[in-house]
């Protein structure tokens, strides 16, 4: 099953001296030729871990959906996105990874780009997700993303503005309400819906505030999926991906549109 532990920072952490203080010595540790393909292996198995990470948290997203758990559906569609863009980055050979401060429960954020002769580098944003998302357009989005604004806002800085407002700063929760991005949407005929995402060739779904909270993530998992299989033994198995297609079952209907990525 699916392991948790996350490979490439448990790698970095082997190479600190029982002496040093892991969050000093890594400011000044430079990767070796066959550290750096090391940790390129440990980032390819965290890259499969994000992204089915990135599939669970959709797939929940779906269940809220139909139970009208509209808070709990803004959160895990975001998370969904969160995690594929840290799979994406992972994929790229580059990585965010936090390490403690001696033994208090403060950590410090690093980044680091997987190449001989590199370092890692302490971020000065203090959000991971903010961080992710800065990195993850910083290397490009996506073909279909390249011109997407969503409201004329920045695809995910609108996603994350939903998630922060929905979970934190509005003045009650809608449930079992829908907030506006997802209000015009009819949770019986979700699986058309998905369908609907699935043939859309000009993105014009993923670019209306109606239809995008499911869309984006939606088109984002087609993407990820499309790049590398996350099938890979010992870290996401075969029985692991039958959890995933029993939760494309929801009550009177199938996901079949997921279900297919899972083939």
């Amino acid at each position: 099953m699916l392991k948790s532990d996350y490979c490439a920072t448990n790698y970095l952490l082997q190479l600190v001296p029982k002496s040093s203080p892991a969050h000093l010595y890594l400011q000044t540790r430079t990767l070796s030729q066959p550290e750096a393909d090391s940790l390129r292996t440990a980032a390819a198995e965290d890259a499969r871990r994000y992204l089915y990470n990135g599939c669970v948290s959709f797939l929940a997203a779906m269940q809220s959906f139909h139970k009208q758990e509209a808070v709990w559906t803004v959160t895990k569609l975001y998370y969904a996105v969160f995690y594929m863009m840290r799979a994406a980055l992972c994929r790229s050979n580059f990585i965010v990874f936090h390490v403690p401060k001696g033994t208090s429960t403060v950590h410090t954020q690093f980044t680091l780009s997987i190449l001989q002769g590199s370092k890692p580098e302490v971020s000065d944003t203090p959000s991971t997700h903010k961080l992710v998302a800065k990195l993850f357009k910083d290397a490009g989005y996506p073909t279909f993303m390249k011109n997407l604004q969503i409201g004329g806002a920045d695809p995910v800085q609108w996603l994350l503005h939903q998630r922060e407002y929905w979970q934190y700063r509005c003045g009650r929760f809608p449930d079992p309400e829908f907030p506006d991005a997802l209000a015009g949407l009819d949770a019986a005929k979700l699986p058309l819906l998905l369908e609907t995402y699935a043939g859309d060739a000009t993105g014009a779904y993923m670019s209306d505030p109606g239809h995008a909270l499911i869309a984006l993530p939606f088109r984002m998992l087609h993407w990820s999926m499309a790049a590398a299989s996350f099938v890979m033994e010992g870290v996401v198995d075969e029985e692991d991906i039958k959890h995933l297609r029993r939760k494309c079952q929801l009550p009177k209907q199938k996901l079949t549109a997921v279900d297919r990525l899972l083939r």
